[in-house]
């Protein structure tokens, strides 16, 4: 199943469409126009997506002859708020679904001083019916794995396959639009935050993308198995 969004008018709102290999052609998963789609993931036969204005839709697949049936919405703000028991406020930056080792992750980038400065790992509960519970349970053990996360796509992938990466670590690409905050300019491109030591690095905005006036943000993630550049060997 592929996912897309498309712009709807001259607002910043998108309706967001599904399509299927067997349909012919794409079908809205959602009519009312919402805010763009930050992370989509699949996972026991269900959809769940996050918006840019933090809401969670849960949409259960059903059968290949029907549509996908909106089973939750979710706004998750509540949620991220609540988790942060730390004597100083941390309000998060983005919020981000992705799967790993058959379960549904959460990951979620904190601010310190307006400034991204920690990630937390979470694994949703459930209640019987269907609603969220409070977010209790923290994975702060990936094994040999990694998660990408701040595009539209977010994955996991395993440092033994790809040794150029970093076990247990968090990948953030920023995405655009949220590298403002408190009506300025963040200076960054890429977070690598590792859960074991809690130690974040920064990778800075390209030097030689600054001064031709475009605002350039990163799009894609390309991990290599091996050095491609021969004075990298």
């Amino acid at each position: 199943m592929a996912i897309a969004c498309q712009s709807y008018g001259n607002t910043r709102a998108y309706k967001t469409f599904f399509c299927r290999s067997q349909d012919s052609a794409w079908s809205a998963l959602y009519e009312q126009p919402r805010d763009g789609i930050d992370s989509v993931a699949f996972h026991g036969g269900k959809i769940y997506y996050l918006d840019t204005g933090d809401y969670l839709y849960v949409y259960d697949l059903g059968t290949t002859q029907s549509s996908p049936t909106c089973v939750r919405i979710i706004h998750m703000a509540g949620h991220l708020n609540q988790v942060c028991t730390c004597k100083r406020f941390h309000g998060f930056h983005g919020a981000y679904v992705v799967t790993w080792n058959d379960e549904l992750l959460l990951v979620v980038l904190r601010l310190q001083r307006g400034h991204p400065s920690f990630a937390e790992v979470y694994k949703p509960e459930w209640a019987p019916d269907g609603r969220l519970l409070p977010l209790r349970e923290r994975v702060t053990d990936l094994g040999d794995h990694s998660l990408f996360v701040g595009r539209d796509d977010t994955f996991a992938l395993s440092a033994k396959d790809f040794p150029l990466i970093k076990r247990n670590h968090i990948y953030y690409c920023v995405p655009h639009g949220r590298n403002y905050t408190g009506g300025r300019t963040l200076h960054h491109w890429v977070f690598v935050f590792s859960l074991e030591s809690n130690a974040l690095t920064e990778i800075p905005y390209p030097p030689e993308l600054k001064d031709d006036g475009t605002n350039w943000s990163p799009r894609s993630w390309f991990c290599l198995r091996k050095p491609f550049m021969k004075h990298q060997q």
